[in-house]
């Protein structure tokens, strides 16, 4: 099938960011680590406070990271049961949440900075557990990539569409879905030139009308989640390139477990540059989505 030309600069784009991520996951070393394992701790900081984790909210399934450190750049890992590795970038002084996207289990959280060798030194790694009622908590609620509050433009946006259609939740999600795809469209400018450590804002996407996949994929996620839908950003492989799209269960089940919900796929990125004839044929092939980080 042939897609656009705009959707392979953007899993250019892609690639560029979640590879610049990517690497502190694979190129580490241990400097001035403190180590540590859950034993309900609500602060955990590493030696000379340069990193900090907020456990106050694990029982949402999120936990906030803060670097105060003097690295050029810094990052965290978040560890889900099953080895997989999830990165975010840190903005020194700016407080992360992070999502425990990975179900019930065995967790550890992986602090990084860059050190003088170029690498990224772990300065901070604490192991605990995370046994909820609803494994689809973190799916319910903001994070650092998927970022709104009550009083934000998508949430009112997203509130309106709900009503529009009386609460029903798959309406709702067509309607999210079509409303990005008829309002933002694909930023060649930033995809020839997305800052380092770029972050998706919501709120900002809607007011310019404009941006990457990383912006598509926020925005329906928040829309999503600010009206109690379980959604997750997802980036990974599409054909050979990373992309980002967005996963959806139209309610949560009743054992709370995030492998019972049914969960379905959806690419704003696509859908704004394609037809929707396109756009069902390729998902509907399911050999084109590979997941490597939930969000």
């Amino acid at each position: 099938m042939k897609v656009r030309s705009s959707i392979w600069a953007l899993l250019c784009v892609c690639l560029f960011f979640f590879s610049s991520l990517a690497f502190a996951e694979e190129s580490t070393e241990t400097a001035a680590l403190q180590e540590s394992a859950g034993g309900g701790e609500a602060f955990i900081s590493s030696r000379g406070e340069a990193a900090r984790l907020d456990f106050t909210k694990l029982s949402d399934g999120i936990v906030t990271a803060l670097y105060s450190g003097d690295a050029p750049s810094a990052s965290v890992q978040v560890i889900f049961p099953d080895g997989q590795v999830t990165p975010y970038a840190l903005v020194p002084g700016e407080a992360s949440v992070l999502a425990l996207g990975g179900g019930s289990g065995s967790y550890r959280i992986n602090v990084l900075e860059k050190a003088e060798s170029e690498q990224f030194a772990v300065i901070l790694s604490h192991a605990f557990k995370w046994f909820p009622e609803n494994e689809l908590s973190p799916f319910l609620q903001p994070n650092a990539y998927v970022h709104y509050h009550e009083g934000s433009e998508c949430a009112e946006v997203a509130r309106g569409l709900f009503d529009a259609v009386q609460g029903d939740a798959p309406a709702f999600v067509d309607a999210v879905y079509h409303y990005v795809i008829s309002n933002i469209a694909y930023d060649e400018d930033l995809a020839g030139g997305v800052p380092s450590g770029y972050v998706p804002d919501p709120d900002a996407v809607i007011e310019r009308g404009r941006g990457i996949c990383l912006d598509y994929a926020a925005l329906m996620t928040a829309m999503l989640r600010s009206c109690g839908l379980p959604a997750r950003m997802i980036a990974g492989n599409f054909d050979a390139y990373y992309h980002t799209w967005v996963s959806v269960s139209e309610k949560i089940p009743s054992d709370g477990r995030i492998s019972s919900a049914s969960w379905k796929t959806y690419d704003p990125t696509l859908g704004a540059s394609n037809s929707s004839s396109e756009v069902r044929k390729r998902l509907n092939s399911g050999k084109d989505y590979i997941a490597k980080y939930v969000y």
